[in-house]
C-alpha cells in the first residue's frame, strides 16, 4: 500500500522541473522590470514633448514585455503538458492493474472455464456478431479482388464499438477468443492506405488507435 501510494505521489507532484520554474518567473520578472523601465521612459519623453520617441519607446517596450511574457507562459504549458501527461499514464497503470487483478481472481476462485469464460463474454456488446466479424474476416482474406466483406466488417466494427470501453473490452475477447490481435487482422486485409483507415475507423474514432500510420494503439 505503501508503494502504491509513493507511485501515486510522484505521478501527480507537481513540484518537477524547478530550474524551469524558476526560469519561467525570471521572465516574467524581467517582463515587469522592463515595463517599468519603459513607462519611465516615455513619461520622461513626453515631458519633453517628443512624441515620436515616446510613442517608439511605449510599442518597442510592449513588444519585448510581450515576447518575455510569451517565453514564461510557454515554458509552463510544458509543464502543465508533462504533469498532465503523468496523470494519465497513472491512471492507465492504474486500469490495467484493476483488470489484471480481476482476471487473475476468475482464474484463480475454483470456477469452471465455462464460468470465466460467460463472464469475459459479457464484455462485449454482442459475442454472436464478434463471431460473425470474425468469420467474415477469413472470407475477406481470400477474397483478393473487390470490396467483398469490407462494408459488413465496418458496419459490424461500428455496431460493437459504440463506447471506448466497448471497444477496448472487443479487443480483449477477441484475443481470448480466437487467439488473434484484431486490430492485426483488420490491417491486413488491405495495403491501401485509405483502406486500412476505413477498416479501423470507428477505433480511430473511438481514440484507441492512431490516425496515422502505421495506426498501433494509443
Amino acid at each position: 500500500m505503501e508503494q502504491d501510494n509513493n507511485l501515486k505521489k510522484g505521478f501527480f507532484e507537481r513540484k518537477r522541473y524547478p530550474a524551469l520554474r524558476t526560469v519561467a518567473g525570471i521572465f516574467i520578472a524581467y517582463a515587469a522590470i522592463a515595463g517599468l523601465i519603459f513607462i519611465i521612459m516615455t513619461v520622461l519623453y513626453l515631458s519633453e514633448k517628443e512624441w515620436e520617441s515616446a510613442l517608439s519607446i511605449l510599442i518597442g517596450g510592449s513588444i519585448i514585455i510581450l515576447i518575455f511574457i510569451a517565453f514564461s507562459e510557454s515554458i509552463k504549458v510544458f509543464l502543465d503538458i508533462e504533469y498532465n501527461s503523468r496523470g494519465v499514464l497513472y491512471l492507465i497503470l492504474e486500469k490495467e492493474k484493476r483488470e489484471n487483478k480481476n482476471v487473475e481472481k476468475s482464474l484463480g476462485d475454483s470456477v469452471s472455464e465455462e464460468d470465466v469464460e460467460e463472464e469475459i463474454r459479457v464484455m462485449v456488446k454482442d459475442s454472436k456478431k464478434v463471431e460473425e466479424l470474425n468469420s467474415l474476416i477469413k472470407e475477406q482474406k481470400g477474397n483478393l479482388f473487390g470490396e467483398g466483406k469490407k462494408v459488413q466488417i465496418i458496419e459490424i466494427t461500428k455496431e460493437l464499438c459504440e463506447s471506448k470501453e466497448l471497444t477496448e473490452n472487443l479487443f480483449f475477447y477477441y484475443k481470448r477468443k480466437f487467439n488473434e490481435d484484431l486490430l492485426k487482422e483488420l490491417k491486413s486485409l488491405t495495403n491501401n492506405y485509405s483502406g486500412i483507415k476505413e477498416y479501423l475507423g470507428q477505433f480511430i474514432k473511438m481514440g484507441i488507435v492512431k490516425e496515422e500510420y502505421p495506426h498501433n494503439k494509443m
